[in-house]
């Protein structure tokens, strides 16, 4: 699947807790999904150089195949546009790892920042999170969001979350780029889940004993 890119402006995304990730689309946004679109929304926050956004699309894989993959920290460096390095500092507890990063953002140049990610399960076993908040930063006052990965038809559902509110006085300059990233992350893992379960069984199968190591199954 070659996802189309589809940007909603304005529209007003509901929490993750009100529903499945499909009952918080409108049917317009239901039917783009349906045909292999990703739905892009965002939300203007008074004060913030950034808005919340927020990334939706299908992928043709399971829900755990897909939050194995997303798990695997330092492998995405192998997918995700602009990402430099990934790795894991420090191991809080089975489901809580801290990574530290490093992106390429124009005129910024290279910035460096740790994120505390937790995944759990949710929906009865039958769903995905993994959620993040930032540890430190020189660049970002707070970057907060999560991913959920819940069973829709033959594949998953993808609800990528963020806020970042970045304290460079070159936020403003770079905030096209950055929002065009989340998109283009959402992407790339989509086609990196993808190719591992067409063509990297043995990779998936580890990342998926590592999952449920870490959710205690």
């Amino acid at each position: 699947m070659t996802p189309l890119l589809a940007l909603l402006i304005g529209l007003s995304p509901v929490t993750a807790q009100a529903g499945t990730i499909w009952d918080e689309l409108t049917a317009a946004q239901q039917a783009l999904i349906s045909g292999g679109s990703q739905v892009f929304l965002t939300k203007d926050i008074p004060g913030a150089p950034w808005p919340k956004a927020w990334v939706y699309q299908h992928v043709e894989s399971t829900a755990e195949e897909a939050a194995a993959v997303f798990a695997d920290y330092e492998a995405a460096t192998s997918f995700a546009p602009d990402l430099k390095t990934a790795k894991i500092s420090a191991r809080v507890d089975p489901r809580t790892t801290e990574v530290t990063c490093t992106i390429g953002v124009p005129i910024m140049g290279d910035v460096h920042y740790t994120v505390r990610n937790t995944v759990s399960k949710y929906a009865r076993g039958a769903a995905y999170r993994v959620e993040w908040t930032l540890v430190r930063s020189s660049t970002m006052k707070s970057s907060d969001g999560n991913i959920r990965f819940e069973p829709q038809g033959t594949g998953a559902l993808v609800a990528y979350y963020s806020w970042v509110v970045p304290n460079s006085v070159f936020a403003r300059a770079v905030r096209k780029h950055a929002l065009a990233g989340l998109r283009d992350n959402v992407a790339a893992l989509v086609k990196r889940i993808e190719t591992e379960r067409n063509q990297e069984q043995p990779l998936l199968q580890k990342q998926l004993e590592a999952l449920r190591a870490a959710l205690g199954r």
